[in-house]
């Protein structure tokens, strides 16, 4: 929370604000920074990945688990962000245990969609693991629409959301400062599921190595083979997954999606330039 957004505080909770969150810097001082993001897409999995992640015994999980620091919070400084993580005595403690190496990570899946989110976590994290989970598009944005109306944010149909969208009122209203970043993101149905445009910012800033795309869909049902694809690429040591339940899933009817012709034409050529320069297919065509 920025200084300018606590005149609606009482200066009694402005004060201790301004007290947790240095303490929490404070506690920064003995912690560690990640060694591995997801960063979306958004209602792509993230969630549930990170969960099957942090059963592994080599993973030490962030507190918590979504800390958007590089899209919400990064003016904050660097000692804020590793007061998520754990200390290091807990990693060296569970690393003499183990007689492995253990490691930590975090899941904001806003990271993707913010294009000066990669530059900042590059120029922070240079030689960090990124994960990235791709949704088939039209999936993604009705079920980050659906997602706003549970939340209580979106009060348009779907189809006068994308409407909304198409015209440019989101971008328009975003980039004159009447909408905030946050609500930025919550509209940003269509934009969110063009993938090139996102992925493309962290292949020219990371190592191509360093990164891994995986499809939702596959991870959902091949979800131990997905599993152990995200293990391998992190170094770690084979592990099978206790708990498969998946999480943060909406209910709302899937089978039905207005527009899903429309909206099947306008992703297509972002799909194929997005399999192209991934050289892989998805298949979501």
């Amino acid at each position: 929370m920025k200084i300018k957004n606590y005149k609606r505080f009482s200066p009694h909770i402005i004060k201790q604000l301004l007290f947790e969150e240095n303490i929490r810097r404070y506690q920064g001082l003995f912690r560690v920074l990640p060694d591995f993001m997801i960063v979306g897409a958004q209602k792509a999995g993230t969630t549930s990945l990170f969960h099957y992640l942090k059963q592994h015994p080599q993973i030490i999980d962030s507190n918590p688990s979504e800390v958007h620091f590089f899209d919400y919070k990064y003016q904050k400084g660097l000692l804020l962000y590793k007061s998520y993580f754990p200390t290091k005595i807990e990693i060296e403690q569970q690393q003499n245990n183990l007689n492995r190496k253990v490691i930590t990570g975090e899941t904001s899946p806003s990271y993707l969609f913010y294009p000066f989110v990669a530059k900042r976590i590059a120029k922070t994290l240079p030689k960090i693991k990124i994960i990235i989970l791709l949704r088939e598009p039209i999936a993604r944005a009705y079920s980050h629409y659906q997602h706003e109306v549970r939340k209580g944010r979106e009060t348009l149909s779907f189809v006068k959301a994308i409407s909304r969208e198409k015209n440019g009122e989101v971008i328009r209203k975003y980039q004159s400062g009447k909408y905030s970043n946050y609500q930025y993101a919550c509209r940003s149905y269509m934009a969110r599921s063009r993938y090139i445009e996102q992925v493309k910012d962290y292949y020219q800033l990371f190592n191509p190595e360093n990164i891994l795309v995986l499809s939702s869909e596959e991870f959902f049902s091949h979800t131990q083979i997905t599993y152990d694809k995200v293990i391998n690429f992190l170094g770690l040591k084979p592990y099978t997954i206790t708990d498969k339940k998946a999480r943060n899933v909406g209910c709302y009817k899937k089978n039905i999606i207005p527009l899903e012709e429309d909206l099947r034409s306008y992703y297509q050529p972002y799909n194929q330039q997005l399999f192209e320069f991934l050289q892989q297919d998805f298949s979501w065509d």
